[in-house]
C-alpha cells in the first residue's frame, strides 16, 4: 500500500470516528460553520439506479442489493415517527489499487429532500442480524458487501443516496427508491 492510499484511510477513518463520538456534531457544526452543501448528490445527475440495478462506473462498479426496514428491538428502537432503514450494496474495486469505503463519508442520502446521517443504532441492528458495516478497504478487483443503516421518518416518500467509493473524483453513482 501506498503512502497516498494509507494516509487517506487513516484520515477517513480519523473524521468517521470524531463523528461517532460526539452525539452532538452535526448541531454544533452547523452552529459554528452554517450551512453546507453535499458534493456526493446533485439534481442535474443523468443516471439513477433503482435497487437491484448496477451502476457500471469507470473505476467500481455499485449495487444497491437490499433495502431493509425495522422498527427497533429490545436494546434499540428509533424516535416515535421513525424507522431504521438498512441499505445493503456491493462494491466491486476496478483500480489497481485498494480503496477504504467509509460509511460516513462515500454515502450521502436525502430522504424527501432532507440529508440524513448514519444511525449507529440501525448499523447495529443490522450487525446482530449479520450484516456487516462498510468501513473496510476494497483489495483491486474484489468485490465486498456491507450495510448503511439510517434512522428516518416511517411516512417517508423518496429516498436518494449517493455513493461515492473515491470521495475526490467522479465515480459517483445515486439510487432512488418510492413509496
Amino acid at each position: 500500500m501506498n503512502n497516498i492510499s494509507y494516509m487517506k484511510r487513516i484520515f477517513a477513518l480519523s473524521i468517521s470516528l470524531l463523528l461517532l463520538t460526539s452525539s452532538a456534531f452535526a448541531d454544533s457544526f452547523g452552529e459554528l460553520f452554517g450551512s453546507m452543501t453535499s458534493l456526493f448528490s446533485s439534481d442535474d445527475e443523468s443516471t439513477v439506479y433503482s435497487p437491484g440495478e448496477t451502476a457500471n462506473l469507470t473505476d467500481y462498479d455499485i449495487t444497491l442489493t437490499n433495502v431493509l426496514t425495522s422498527d427497533g428491538g429490545s436494546q434499540y428502537t428509533p424516535a416515535k415517527g421513525y424507522i431504521y432503514i438498512i441499505l445493503e450494496f456491493e462494491i466491486k474495486n476496478k483500480t489497481n489499487e485498494d480503496t477504504f469505503i467509509s460509511s460516513m463519508m462515500c454515502f450521502s442520502p436525502t430522504v424527501d429532500g432532507k440529508t440524513y446521517t448514519i444511525s449507529v443504532e440501525a448499523d447495529a441492528i443490522a450487525m446482530i442480524s449479520g450484516k456487516m458495516q462498510f468501513d473496510t478497504s476494497i483489495d483491486p478487483g474484489k468485490t465486498i458487501s456491507g450495510i448503511v443503516g439510517y434512522e428516518i421518518p416511517e411516512d417517508w416518500k423518496e429516498l436518494k443516496i449517493t455513493v461515492n467509493p473515491d470521495l475526490y473524483g467522479d465515480n459517483k453513482a445515486t439510487f432512488a427508491m418510492h413509496r
